[in-house]
Order: structure tokens, then C-alpha cells, then sequence
């Protein structure tokens, strides 16, 4: 019987070992295109969690990875505000988006999949909506991917996504769907997650630079 050989290198591109054809993985925090940068692990009573640096023109394309965000509250929602700072200030820039959710009640009753107008972005300056009605229970959390298109150059506007799904407060599973732009021409260097009201009390926000 012939035996098949694997293209191992072609299958795992840019994490085989060298000596297989990869470029080779060469820290534990990097797989593949995508590096860690830095990771917050947030505790009970946190008002809010910022990032000041790894936000540069090192890579082209950031993404935060919100992981069992507890939002210790009901009826609340996670929003962001961008600085041209990296001194934790200046927070809250002019930002246009839109959102937009996918839900299911958990007994059957109800699901849909709607534009949500209220919580859209119109150029504003405060705190920029990611989610919306998290639930109340301590088992009841939101996690979400955002991704930041390339926020440090310093001619274009800066367009960002971000995807969550998690327990909305009456018992549905919920994702979100927000995108839109921090109309800014200047690069920005830091971010600020937090709730519309009350405190954060657990989970982890993660930044990592995509290699491209």
C-alpha cells in the first residue's frame, strides 16, 4: 500500500515549523497572521478598561477580542470611545454607525432580525453603542470580535466592525452587528471599553495585531 504524503507546510501556512516550509510560529502569542499585544483581565466593580499602546502603525489591522464580558447589570450596554491621545485622555470623538441585531427567545416565543435605530451613531461624540440589553444573571455574559481598520494612518477616516452575541436581559440569545467610522484623520492611539451605566464584573478584553 502506497502511503500519501501530507503537505503540511501548504496546510499550515505560516505556522509550520521552518523545517517544513512554514515561516515558523515564534512566540507562543502569535498564530499564524495574528499576534497578541496585550490582555486585560477585568474584575469585579471595574469602571472601565483602557488601552493606551499597541494601538500604532506596527500593524495595519487591530482586533479586540471581548471574552464572558459579565456586565454585573441588566439592560446595559458595552460602547467604546477612541483618543488621539495615549495618556488616557481625550476620549470621544465624532463617530457615525449603524446597528443592527439577531435574537431568539429562549422558550420559542419570539426571533427576528432587525436594524436598531436607537442605538445607531449619527457623528456623535460620546460613547459609541457595541451591545445592547445584556442580562442580569451571573451566568449571563456577551462576548465579541471588533475589528479597527488600520487607525493609524493619519489621511483617511477610521472604519471599525464588531460582532458579539451573548444573554439579553430577557432571556434571548442576541448579536449584534455594528459598523461604522471615528471620523478623525489623525491617528488614534488608545480606546476605552465601558457600560452606559454600572460597573463591569468580569471577563477579558485581548488586543491583537493582525500581520498583513
Amino acid at each position: 500500500m502506497a502511503l500519501s504524503k501530507i503537505d503540511v507546510a501548504n496546510m499550515l501556512t505560516g505556522t509550520a515549523p521552518v523545517a517544513n516550509g512554514g515561516t515558523g510560529v515564534t512566540s507562543v502569542d502569535a498564530i499564524g497572521n495574528l499576534v497578541k499585544i496585550s490582555s486585560q483581565t477585568i474584575s469585579d466593580g471595574t469602571a472601565s478598561v483602557e488601552f493606551t499602546s499597541g494601538i500604532d502603525s506596527t500593524y495595519r489591522i487591530h482586533i479586540f477580542r471581548y471574552n464572558a464580558i459579565d456586565s454585573g447589570g441588566g439592560n446595559t450596554e458595552l460602547t467604546f470611545a477612541p483618543s488621539t491621545n495615549n495618556d488616557g485622555t481625550g476620549y470621544g470623538i465624532a463617530t457615525t454607525s449603524s446597528f443592527a441585531s439577531a435574537y431568539s427567545q429562549e422558550g420559542g416565543t419570539s426571533s427576528a432580525f432587525q436594524n436598531e435605530g436607537s442605538y445607531d451613531s449619527h457623528n456623535d461624540a460620546g460613547n459609541i453603542p457595541l451591545s445592547r440589553a445584556n442580562g442580569t444573571g451571573s451566568d449571563e455574559i456577551q462576548s465579541m470580535d471588533m475589528t479597527c481598520y488600520d487607525w493609524a494612518n493619519t489621511t483617511h477616516v477610521k472604519p471599525f466592525r464588531a460582532v458579539s452575541v451573548g444573554h439579553h436581559q430577557a432571556d434571548y440569545s442576541i448579536m449584534n452587528f455594528v459598523g461604522g467610522f471615528v471620523n478623525t484623520t489623525s491617528a488614534i492611539q488608545s480606546i476605552r471599553f465601558k457600560l452606559n451605566s454600572g460597573t463591569l464584573n468580569g471577563g477579558v478584553i485581548t488586543l491583537y495585531g493582525v500581520r498583513t
